[in-house]
C-alpha cells in the first residue's frame, strides 16, 4: 500500500509549495494535487484594495471549486495544506467526511507577526486541522492557544533538483556574479543594512519586490536590479556572487528561512544574519558567515571579498552539510508525515509511507534528474 496525499498548496513553477509536492512524488507517494493559492495580486489598485477588503472572495471560490472534485474522487490518507489561506472551514469539514484523512497544515509564514496577510480564513479553519506544522518556536503555544490539537516545528530546506551550484559557462553568469548581492522583498531592517554597506562603498546589488518604497530608495535605486528571479537566474543569484548576503524576515520573527538553505545549496558563500538557529545549522565561519550588527557586516563583507580562497572553501563546505545532514525537501517531508503519523495517533500511516531518502549520494543524484 502507498500512501496517498491530497495536496492544497500554491503551485506555480518555483514556488517552495510545489517543491515539496514534488518531493513527495519522487519517494513515489500517492499525490493529488490542487492550487491553493490562486493570483490575488492583479488589476487595478481599486480592485486589488475591493479584493482584500472583501477577504479575497474569487480566490475562496476558485480553492474551493478545484478541491471539492478531489476530495470526491477518492480515498487520501493524508490531506496537506501548505499555507492554506483560501482553504475555508466548510472544505474542512467536507475532508473529514471524505474517509479518515490526517489534516495537516504546513504555515512557513507567521500569522501571529507583524507581517501582513489574509489570515481571517485560515485562524478561522485552525482548530479543525489534526496538525499544524509551524518554524518557529513562539508559534506553538500561539496555535494551542487558537484550539490547535497538536503543533510541530520544523525547518525550512532546499530542492536538490531546483537548487545546485550554476555554472561559469551559464549565458547570465556574468549578469549575476557580483561582488555582493542580495536577492529577496524590502524590509526595514534590511534596507537599513544595505544603506550602511552603500555608504561604506561596497559594491552590492540588489533584487526583489517593494524596494521602491523603501525610505532609502534614493541611495538604493543606484544598485537595484529589478524584481525577483525564478529558474535558472535564481540560481545564479544566490551561487554566482562573490558574496550571497541572507537577511532574516523581522516581520515572521524569523530564525531560518528557505534561503538559509539555498544559498549553501546553490554554493554561493553565505553570509548571514545571526541567529541561534543559524549558529546549529552550519558551523560559523567554517560553512557559513554571519553577523550580529551592521558594523560587522561591513567588516565581513571587506575581510572576504580579499579572501577567494577562504569563500570557496566555506562555500563547499556549507553545501556539503545541506546534502549531508539531509536539509532537502526529500528527507524534511518525509520526516514530517512520519512525525505526523505518530502525534495524530494514525500508526497504520508509516507502514505507507517509502523508505526514507538515504545520505550525500541520493541528494546529488536528484540533482542531476
Amino acid at each position: 500500500m502507498t500512501l496517498s496525499v491530497l495536496f492544497i498548496g500554491s503551485i506555480g513553477a518555483g514556488d517552495t509549495s510545489l517543491m515539496r509536492a514534488e518531493a513527495m512524488i519522487r519517494q513515489g507517494i500517492h499525490l493529488t494535487t490542487v492550487d491553493g493559492h490562486p493570483a490575488v495580486g492583479t488589476g487595478s489598485l481599486l480592485g486589488r484594495s475591493v479584493n482584500r477588503l472583501f477577504n479575497y472572495p474569487a480566490a475562496h471560490r476558485h480553492v474551493r471549486k478545484a478541491a471539492l472534485p478531489a476530495l470526491k474522487s477518492g480515498h487520501h490518507d493524508v490531506i496537506w495544506v501548505d499555507k492554506g489561506i483560501f482553504v475555508e472551514h466548510s472544505l474542512l469539514e467536507a475532508a473529514r467526511k471524505a474517509g479518515r484523512p490526517v489534516l495537516v497544515h504546513y504555515n512557513p509564514d507567521d500569522p501571529f507577526g507583524t507581517a501582513r496577510g489574509a489570515w481571517t480564513t485560515f485562524l478561522r479553519s485552525l482548530p479543525l486541522y489534526d496538525v499544524h506544522l509551524v518554524p518557529r518556536k513562539e508559534n506553538i503555544s500561539e496555535y494551542h492557544s487558537r484550539g490547535a490539537k497538536h503543533v510541530l516545528d520544523f525547518d525550512r530546506g532546499f530542492c536538490p533538483v531546483a537548487h545546485s551550484p550554476p555554472r561559469p559557462d551559464h549565458p547570465a553568469w556574468h549578469e549575476f556574479a557580483v561582488p555582493v548581492a542580495f536577492t529577496g522583498s524590502y524590509e526595514a531592517e534590511r534596507a537599513k543594512s544595505i544603506s550602511a554597506l552603500i555608504n561604506a562603498g561596497i559594491p552590492v546589488t540588489v533584487r526583489g519586490s517593494d524596494w521602491e518604497t523603501c525610505p532609502h530608495w534614493n541611495s538604493i535605486r543606484r544598485v537595484y536590479r529589478g524584481p525577483g528571479v525564478r529558474g535558472d537566474n535564481y540560481r545564479l543569484a544566490l551561487g554566482a556572487p562573490d558574496i550571497t548576503l541572507h537577511f532574516l524576515r523581522h516581520a515572521n520573527r524569523d530564525e531560518q528561512d528557505s534561503r538559509t538553505f539555498e544559498i549553501p545549496a546553490c554554493g554561493g558563500f553565505m553570509l548571514a544574519e545571526w541567529s541561534p538557529r543559524h549558529a546549529d545549522l552550519f558551523q560559523e565561519d567554517e560553512e557559513a558567515v554571519f553577523f550580529r550588527s551592521d558594523a560587522e557586516l561591513i567588516d565581513k563583507v571587506r575581510y572576504y571579498l580579499e579572501r577567494p580562497d577562504e569563500r570557496a572553501r566555506i562555500a563547499a563546505a556549507g553545501r556539503r552539510r545541506a546534502l549531508e545532514s539531509g536539509y532537502d525537501y526529500e528527507r524534511r517531508v518525509h520526516d514530517l508525515l512520519t512525525r505526523v503519523a505518530v502525534v495524530a495517533g494514525r500508526h497504520d500511516l508509516l507502514s505507507k509511507l517509502p523508505e526514507r531518502p538515504g545520505g550525500t549520494r541520493s541528494a546529488v543524484a536528484m540533482e542531476k534528474q
